[in-house]
């Protein structure tokens, strides 16, 4: 049996620029960025990055924001709890579905 599947889009201030800021400081290219995700067996490539990075992507998919964390070396489990508990309170623990 096949589970269904709910998603839910969150935004996340400067997402874009963190990413960018984190690839700048390690040096890396776009392309080298992409090659190094590739090994970590995820297909993406440097035009990606730069769609993602110029704030061009829309919805990123968890799964490619996980890849590019590992990749950078970025922890963003933080934000992305705080971006969640303040716009999709009632998936936080102790948050309330009443609006």
């Amino acid at each position: 049996m096949e589970r269904m599947k709910v998603s839910f889009t969150i935004d996340v201030p400067e997402l874009e620029d963190i990413l960018r800021d984190a690839r700048n400081s390690l040096d890396l290219s776009q392309n080298d960025l992409a090659h190094q995700i590739r090994l970590l067996g995820m297909k993406i490539t440097a035009q990606n990055i730069q769609k993602i990075e110029s704030g061009e992507t829309k919805a990123l998919p968890y799964e490619t924001l996980q890849m590019l964390c590992q990749g950078l070396g970025v922890d963003l489990e933080q934000r992305l709890r705080e971006a969640c508990q303040s716009q999709v309170p009632f998936l936080m623990p102790g948050g309330s579905s009443e609006q």
